[in-house]
């Protein structure tokens, strides 16, 4: 039996290292599901950014998508919304001189026509959390003052200065500010550091602890090279620096 959509999958492993494209799932009852062309698309869900996704997490405890999302040339979200509500004042001034007969239209999303260009030197980011499953936004976290997340991962610290040995996962975030493509330029660089937390509904949530700011470049370069490896490199740095 062919099978071309199933529902979403709460668990899933090899049925066997024989049979390499036969799963057991358990979704709400075990199945067994056999993929005849494994590789080829057979189900997808689309969930809409704010920018372009530049890394991607897994929050191990409740097996939610961290997004790290960052856009050249681009207003924030706040700046963006400002646009808009001054030009919607525009437009009304403009439809009160019209026949009251005329339509209203609404102008075509964003995704369709693009968004305004903000020029070098500017950019736009935030965190985001979802809900693989509901493919639902639990949490949002809009960076401000012209900084770009372009690296993070989640580190480890001892609770209780070690004595229990219980560890706290945290998400270190490597950002940049006014950062400037060409000629490369950046004035100020620094490492994010959230605290997860609870909603209501058991999602997971960020709780801003520090911020370390480093101004060497060549630090700046390890930095963002042992995020891209990383982990433990990353997670060394992260000490070391919360140590200083």
């Amino acid at each position: 039996m062919l099978v071309e959509s199933i529902s979403l999958l709460k668990v899933s492993k090899n049925f066997s290292e024989l049979a390499p494209c036969t799963f057991a799932s358990i979704p709400l009852s075990f199945r067994i599901v056999t993929l005849e062309r494994l590789g080829e698309l057979f189900n997808q869900t689309v969930v809409p950014l704010r920018y372009t996704p530049r890394k991607l997490l897994v929050h191990e405890e409740s097996s939610h998508l961290i997004i790290a999302e960052t856009d050249h040339n681009s207003y924030s979200y706040k700046v963006k919304k400002e646009l808009q509500a001054t030009l919607q004042m525009d437009d009304d001034d403009e439809d009160a001189a019209k026949d009251d007969d005329d339509e209203e239209s609404g102008g075509p999303p964003e995704a369709f026509v693009g968004s305004p260009q903000a020029g070098s030197a500017k950019w736009a980011s935030c965190l985001r959390i979802i809900d693989p499953v509901q493919g639902e936004t639990s949490y949002l976290h809009e960076l401000e003052d012209n900084e770009a997340a372009f690296s993070m991962c989640i580190i480890k610290f001892a609770k209780d200065d070690g004595i229990s040995g219980v560890t706290e996962p945290y998400l270190a975030v490597g950002v940049l500010k006014d950062y400037q493509i060409s000629p490369p330029s950046c004035p100020s660089a620094s490492i994010h550091l959230y605290r997860f937390g609870t909603n209501e509904d058991g999602s997971p949530t960020l709780e801003f602890v520090h911020k370390v700011c480093i101004l060497s470049s060549r630090f700046l370069l390890f930095l963002h090279l042992s995020f891209s490896l990383g982990c433990y490199c990353a997670q060394l740095s992260v000490i070391d620096l919360l140590m200083e």
